[in-house]
């Protein structure tokens, strides 16, 4: 007989930075449009937690997260988007629900999975944490009673980077432990196998760093071969330049647009990283206008590959470009 055991010993909340929210656009429940991609919240963190009507570990997390939801707000300034993924069919479902329950959530609508597969969200409920520079800094999947205090400790973290220094840490080992089990007759067999993970960031209002250490020298079954091995494949360091410029150099993750042309993103429970190691630059020159350009070697498995990846893109937000001619006064044709 096996256990599988997953321990998360967390310090001081989250200490990565995964990219940044693809530019999707979904409805909210009231039938406005909303750009996934500008959300923000007055330079304070945001949760966006994925989740489903017929999901009762979903209904049980965003239960517990609002009977807390008034501290929290007090104490990090936070605001939570739910994101239901209820098909369309069942979107008549949504609002009801939120009513029975009382959740004083914002609410988005993804009956097509669109943001759901941008973001490689496999299960739910999958939570988010997006910090005031829009950095998505946190992501869990799954609950179990009491994992919300998980979640404040990756959003005081946030906050407290947003008013200064931040240092923080933390450990994750999956485990498989034989074991004898008398109740069935079945004796231990096999050796003991875990995938273990130890990040560290420093979090500034100017500079971002980090550095992740990977132990997988027995990793769990169904991790081909070419995964056995440890070392430090992350290594990172961003400046900003207010919210116009920011450079990146070492490992990152990136999307363009929905990710068809290029995705780079992590998902330990399923073996995926494809980091790139290189530089990135992301400027926004006005509002509603973003451009990226970048240039690395992409991750595989402990392996750098030796082609170079390089690409550029831009990202026009009409709504905002609306906006802007409104107050000029000027028409948009």
């Amino acid at each position: 007989m096996k256990k599988l055991i997953v321990m998360t010993l967390l310090t001081l909340g989250t200490v990565h930075l995964w990219g940044q929210l693809p530019n999707v656009v979904l409805k909210d429940i009231d039938g406005k449009d909303v750009e996934v991609a500008k959300l923000r919240n007055d330079g304070k963190p945001f949760i966006i937690d994925f989740f489903a009507t017929w999901c009762k570990p979903c209904n049980r997390e965003l239960d517990a997260i609002s009977e807390v939801y008034d501290d929290w707000q007090r104490e990090t300034g936070v605001k939570l988007v739910a994101v239901s993924i209820d098909q369309a069919q069942n979107i008549h479902k949504v609002k009801p629900l939120a009513d029975s329950h009382g959740w004083e959530f914002d609410i988005l609508l993804d009956p097509n999975g669109e943001l759901q597969r941008a973001l490689g969200v496999q299960m739910i409920p999958y939570v988010l944490v997006v910090d005031g520079n829009g950095n998505i800094v946190y992501r869990h999947n799954g609950y179990t009673d009491g994992e919300e205090a998980e979640l404040l400790s990756s959003l005081s973290a946030v906050a407290q980077v947003q008013r200064g220094v931040s240092v923080a840490g933390s450990i994750q080992s999956d485990m498989l432990v034989p074991q004898r089990d008398e109740a069935i007759g079945a004796e231990r067999t096999g050796d003991f196998l875990c995938n273990t993970y130890a990040e560290v960031l420093l979090q500034s209002k100017g500079v971002d760093a980090g550095v992740r250490l990977e132990y997988l020298e027995h990793p769990l079954p169904g991790f081909e071969k070419d995964f056995k091995g440890w070392g430090v494949p992350n290594v990172w360091v961003k400046g900003r330049c207010g919210n116009r410029v920011e450079l990146t150099a070492g490992t990152f993750y990136e999307q363009f647009g929905s990710g068809f042309i290029l995705r780079t993103y992590e998902e330990r429970s399923l073996g995926i990283d494809n980091s790139l190691l290189g530089v990135r630059a992301v400027v926004r020159p006005v509002e509603g206008f973003t451009l990226k350009a970048l240039a690395g070697k992409q991750r595989r498995y402990w392996y750098w590959n030796k082609s170079l990846v390089s690409g550029a893109d831009a990202e026009v937000g009409m709504e905002e470009f609306k906006i802007r001619f409104w107050l000029s006064d000027e028409a948009l044709l």
